[in-house]
């Protein structure tokens, strides 16, 4: 793992035998054994993993789970969150973003229902545009 690529956005796991970790795919850009051997099966590829001591994988998609269990007594699991761009990484969510969540898909959501009791109005009104 190229660990100046991602110096902000790693997490380590202690993992005993047999256990496992299940993370999204679209959070995990790569993942590296610290310690011990892990079984690694990502939804959609046909092929394990298994990950020794001191090496890594990349993450070859972005939808589905990412299952780590470890094979080992004790492993340790390092894995490469995805992360936004360094330079943007410690804003957090945009103002867009945050005025879509909270304010926009809200009143979107009111207008749509506003919009059908309306249609629901006018049909009692005049029946014959429920046949239109």
């Amino acid at each position: 793992m190229d660990h100046n690529h991602y110096p902000f956005a790693t997490q380590d796991w202690s993992l005993t035998r047999h256990r496992t970790l299940v993370l999204q795919a679209s959070q995990v850009r790569a993942l590296e054994s610290l310690k011990g051997e892990l079984w690694v099966t990502i939804d959609g590829n046909c092929n394990d993993f298994f990950v020794g001591s001191g090496q890594s994988i990349n993450i070859p998609c972005h939808v589905g789970n990412v299952v780590i269990e470890a094979t080992s007594a004790t492993s340790v699991v390092r894995v490469a969150l995805a992360a936004q761009s360094q330079l943007v990484s410690h804003l957090g969510p945009s103002f867009a973003e945050a005025l879509g969540v909270s304010v926009l898909r809200p009143f979107a959501a009111l207008l749509c229902r506003a919009a059908a009791a309306l249609g629901r109005l006018a049909t009692k009104l005049d029946p014959k545009l429920a046949r239109a």
